[in-house]
């Protein structure tokens, strides 16, 4: 009873993420969001913005 209990709320959850994950998608607008802060940033630098750093 409890395995079938967990079993319907594992694949609720997964309902939902995936249903989370599609509207992400619907909404997204293509474009990457860039503040600007290229010293704290996680990612490669954009090759659209130059900073001072920049030397290629």
């Amino acid at each position: 009873m409890i395995g079938a209990a967990l079993n319907l709320a594992l694949c609720i959850f997964g309902a939902v993420v995936m249903a989370i994950w599609i509207c992400a998608l619907v909404k997204w607008d293509g474009k990457q969001h860039c503040d600007g802060d290229c010293d704290h940033c996680p990612f490669p630098k954009c090759t659209d913005k130059k900073g001072d750093d920049d030397n290629e």
